[in-house]
């Protein structure tokens, strides 16, 4: 199909205040025409552009078919390759054939990987904008304007209130998994640290009311969040759907009072709709209106609980929904970008080849689970992936989201140590 880049500019605006988007449209961009694959290369940067390139020599990843003769710079199809990343074409061509990986990054090619380490599309752009103005010989900042400040959306899943059954079986499969990868490493001292973590969280109970901690901690930085609730019905479940959705009752008095009061204090409201609903439009309309009863007013902000998602279908049920914004592009074992963007931006219904013109989707880029569950990472492993994840969004003045649970914030988990860091690392960098 044909690259629009006026819309690709457009989701890009913010990098072009004072307009002349025509100039980078004059760039004389090779078109590449070869047949889709599944590798992608490391393109070296002039020396002109060497600080938005990554490694040694500076570089930019762009996948192979947009690369017409050789790896030079100046034979790769830019257009392209911006185009692809941000709509997910790799995993597009491999969901066709496989079906969807529910955002986990493990079931696709390790060919992929590269392409999730940074907002490569960001890097792109900002290649383009320096491009033109070298060979204008104009600074960046007279031709387009500064460079965009960088934004992070704090959001929080709130999957459990109580600590249910469900919850300690997949709390504690969680942490018997880790004993076993300490055990095998011989790392004994922390398997034994694991183990008393698992009698403690399997033979407690608690309730995890931490909304006013986090709301507060929220205020000492200026900052509000998205709380996604759930929204389904507690009866009639299937088994699958007793284990893996919530089990709270979002009209209950106590909690429908608790999200008026934060929607009163200026945070969002969204839904976090049900293990099985990535694709059902019956589901997650029911679901949208049971929790719009207990706020009171319509909601427009998703995120798919467990990442369920399709890129063939999930969109396209959450536009027919009326739905805003989503949130569910990201992964659920790793940090990084899944489409290699930090970008808000129309969501791609891919089955139709267009954008949307309602709904617009925000990419996940970290999630508390990754630096504790799945990374089981140290203190200063955990701040040095934060650190990274923000410093490539000050580089590139991205927009993106991240995820911390409220549960995570009592003492059954002691996460909330990383989310004040991270909140530190917003603020010390000025980024909104």
């Amino acid at each position: 199909m044909e690259i629009d880049k006026n819309k690709i500019l457009s989701i890009f605006d913010k990098y072009f205040l004072f307009g002349n988007k025509n100039l980078v449209l004059n760039l004389p961009v090779n078109k590449s025409n070869l047949p889709h694959s599944n590798q992608a290369i490391f393109v070296e940067l002039p020396s002109w552009a060497k600080d938005l390139g990554v490694g040694s020599p500076p570089s930019i990843l762009v996948p192979k078919h947009c690369i017409i003769e050789n790896d030079d710079w100046q034979n790769v199809d830019w257009w392209r390759a911006i185009f692809e990343m941000i709509t997910c074409k790799l995993e597009y061509e491999y969901e066709k054939k496989n079906g969807p990986i529910h955002s986990y990054k493990y079931k696709l090619p390790k060919s992929f990987n590269a392409q999730f380490k940074y907002a490569w599309a960001n890097r792109i752009i900002l290649f383009l904008r320096r491009w033109t103005s070298y060979n204008k010989d104009i600074s960046e900042e007279k031709l387009f304007g500064p460079n965009p400040k960088g934004k992070i959306h704090l959001t929080h899943d709130v999957d459990y209130i109580y600590k249910t059954f469900a919850l300690r079986f997949k709390r504690s499969a969680f942490i018997i998994f880790n004993i076993l990868r300490s055990l095998i490493k011989l790392k004994i001292s922390l398997a034994a640290k694991d183990f008393f973590k698992l009698l403690n969280f399997f033979f407690t109970s608690k309730k995890y009311w931490c909304f006013n901690k986090i709301s507060a901690l929220e205020k000492e930085y200026q900052k509000t969040s998205i709380w996604n609730f759930y929204g389904g019905a507690n009866s009639k479940k299937s088994f699958s759907e007793r284990i893996f959705d919530p089990s709270y009752d979002i009209n209950d008095k106590d909690l429908s009072n608790q999200i008026r009061k934060l929607k009163s204090e200026g945070h969002t409201i969204g839904l976090h709709q049900a293990f099985n609903s990535w694709k059902n439009k019956t589901f997650m309309e029911d679901e949208k209106k049971y929790v719009e009863k207990s706020l009171g007013e319509k909601i427009k902000v998703c995120r798919q609980h467990w990442l369920r998602f399709s890129l063939i279908d999930t969109w396209k049920v959450q536009e027919k929904v009326e739905f805003e914004l989503d949130t569910t592009l990201g992964f659920n074992e790793i940090p990084g970008f899944r489409n290699s963007a930090a970008v808000k931006m129309p969501a791609w219904i891919a089955s139709e080849k267009r954008f949307s013109d309602t709904l617009r989707i925000l990419p996940m880029v970290l999630m508390d689970s990754h630096l504790f569950d799945y990374g089981q990472m140290k203190k200063n492993d955990r701040e040095k992936k934060i650190d990274e994840i923000l410093d490539e969004i000050q580089l590139v003045g991205g927009e993106v989201t991240v995820i911390w649970h409220q549960r995570v914030f009592d003492s059954d988990y002691n996460w909330g140590n990383e989310y004040q860091y991270l909140l530190k690392g917003i603020q010390t960098r000025g980024l909104q």
